[in-house]
């Protein structure tokens, strides 16, 4: 990885050099006006031939169509330099996103809830406080589908989770789209002690705008109930519009 970005790192600054020389020699070169002609003696008169009244602009005008041609050339290097730099930057990030899940692959998923914990925990401090981490954790619950949600959901109920779990295990439950998910937000303790229905209500929305029909149904008279109880909350009623649109 490293190997790469000195690469592309030398690529950018020997092709902003090339730019850089072509720019001044073409520049000096473009400037570089022939001597004027002598005054040319004339019989009976002591007059000099004057030069084409035009040619000072015409050099003007031709210097001004170099320069515009060579930013043309430097504006599209620079275009390139970008896509190289976007392209590399994709490259890198599949290779991180494939060497995590090799990494994580045999992993059952109470080693990796408590893995995952580890880390997050272990970049508290840091610039950005272990928000990559806590990405990570939550890709890892969403890959491992049904086991993953049921990891965290039990998170939630053990006496023996940290503020700090149960805090991570709120945060990843409400965004992952799963029916388990959903009925945690209706019925769970801990998430009902500290989130109000205005809090509960958008992510309900999130929840069944992304759920089928059939996941919902169950849960379909206490989302109705919990609409209807905080009609203030503008999340009430697109709730009450999926579940219509639904059919529930």
């Amino acid at each position: 990885m490293k190997t790469r970005r000195k690469h592309a790192g030398t690529t950018v600054v020997f092709l902003c050099g090339m730019v850089a020389g072509v720019l001044v020699a073409r520049v000096f070169l473009s400037t570089r006006q022939p001597a004027a002609a002598p005054p040319v003696p004339v019989e009976g008169k002591q007059t000099a031939v004057e030069p084409a009244k035009d040619a000072g602009d015409s050099a003007v005008v031709a210097l001004n169509q170099e320069k515009a041609r060579l930013q043309e050339e430097i504006d599209g290097l620079q275009q390139q330099l970008r896509e190289a730099k976007d392209q590399l930057l994709r490259s890198l990030l599949k290779e991180q996103l494939a060497a995590m899940a090799k990494e994580n692959a045999n992993l059952d998923a109470s080693t990796m809830w408590f893995t995952g914990i580890a880390r997050v925990q272990a970049a508290r401090g840091g610039w950005f406080g272990g928000f990559e981490e806590s990405i990570e954790l939550g890709v890892d619950i969403v890959r491992l589908g049904d086991a993953g949600v049921d990891i965290v959901l039990e998170a939630l109920d053990d006496p023996e989770s940290s503020e700090e779990e149960k805090e991570m295990a709120t945060g990843i439950a409400v965004f992952v789209p799963h029916k388990k998910a959903l009925g945690a937000l209706l019925s769970n303790n801990y998430i009902l002690e500290r989130m109000d229905a205005g809090e509960r209500l958008p992510r309900v929305a999130y929840q069944l705008a992304r759920l089928p029909p059939e996941d919902v149904a169950p849960y379909a008279a206490a989302l109705r109930q919990l609409a209807e109880d905080n009609p203030s909350v503008s999340a009430a009623e697109e709730v009450l519009a999926l579940l219509a649109e639904m059919g529930i």
